[in-house]
């Protein structure tokens, strides 16, 4: 699938039952305007795989899985050709009363889960999956980057970012969450908002 985005959604049950897999045709993801505060601008960056704005009483169940297909992502990153940055998996803002339970969320090509200026969130009994011998082998072809690790079993530490959750929120609960990943397994953030 391509990119998702809703708006304004309320009362929902989405269940995932299958396997959802972003489309690996990454020259036709969508851009979107977003806010650098890294070079203090405006730019172009590619649309986040699944986007909800503004979005209340939803929840998120199922035994299926939603695969982000991270490999191709990572590999570009190494050699500089994603002009427009790597999309998250699921990227939820302004929303409240929202839980996440059973869906198995993998290889994101960027952060797998992140909610931003949201209230009552509960997150509990799932797996969030990155694909390390995937990452390893990347850092092993491409040994210029920085690395960390011990032995001979040494991991690179940028760019690949895949961070399982990343809140910014208020009464947020995470529990029983299974996640395998190279970077922050909850990373908390800041409000935007001022909530």
């Amino acid at each position: 699938m391509m990119p998702m985005d809703y708006t304004n959604m309320t009362n929902l049950v989405i269940r995932i039952e299958g396997t959802i897999k972003a489309s690996k045709r990454h020259v036709h993801y969508p851009l979107d305007m977003t806010y650098s505060f890294k070079k203090g601008k405006w730019k172009d960056a590619i649309k986040d795989f699944i986007m909800f704005d503004g979005a209340e009483n939803i929840t998120f169940r199922g035994n299926g899985t939603v695969d982000g297909q991270g490999f191709m992502w990572w590999l570009r990153e190494f050699v500089q050709q994603n002009p427009y940055d790597r999309p998250c998996l699921i990227v939820m803002q302004r929303s409240r009363n929202v839980e996440f339970t059973g869906i198995k969320w993998m290889n994101s090509p960027r952060f797998n889960i992140k909610v931003k200026d949201v209230d009552n969130y509960y997150f509990h009994d799932f797996e969030i999956y990155t694909d390390l011998w995937g990452q390893f082998v990347l850092g092993q072809l491409f040994a210029h980057h920085e690395y960390l690790g011990n032995g001979l079993f040494t991991m690179p530490s940028y760019p690949l970012n895949t961070d399982g959750i990343d809140p910014a929120g208020s009464n947020i609960l995470i529990e029983r969450i299974n996640i395998t990943n190279h970077d922050d397994a909850v990373a908390i953030k800041p409000l935007s908002m001022g909530h």
